[in-house]
């Protein structure tokens, strides 16, 4: 019963293509709209490794395909310490995703930096500097 019920979510998985719309195809393509967040951690997710723990701060970053669009990319959170820095990047066809996030020693601000590129070119870099404020 498990053995098939992974061969099912394996296939399943193996079947599903990222398509990407034509107009981000084009050499024209639209402004794209990016969001980032940097929100403090309340509660842990389940992870194996490094646990996160109150006093750390989730970076997040959301590209829209338009401003306005329910079409989205984005990478997987990074989860920073004071004084830490990370990188992280997707790919969804031709196009990649590239977030930076750097958290001050002191937390009283954090930097990020979300990059879009397309085959190697970039076609969007967006980059925020978030005060934070310590209560």
């Amino acid at each position: 019963m498990i053995r098939s019920m992974i061969l099912v979510a394996s296939t399943l998985l193996a079947g599903a293509t990222v398509t990407i719309p034509p107009e981000l195809l084009r050499s024209d393509a639209p402004a794209l709209e990016i969001s980032t967040s940097v929100r403090p951690v309340t509660q842990d997710e389940f992870q194996l490794l490094r646990r996160t723990l109150p006093g750390m701060y989730r970076c997040s970053v959301v590209v829209h395909q338009e401003p306005g669009s329910n079409r989205v990319l984005g990478t997987k959170d990074i989860v920073l310490a004071p004084g830490e820095s990370d990188e992280v990047s997707s790919k969804f066809g031709p196009l990649e995703v590239k977030f930076q996030a750097r958290l001050s020693r002191r937390v009283d601000y954090a930097e990020t930096t979300a990059t879009v590129l397309r085959d190697g070119k970039i076609i969007n870099k967006q980059t925020s500097r978030v005060t934070l404020e310590r209560r």
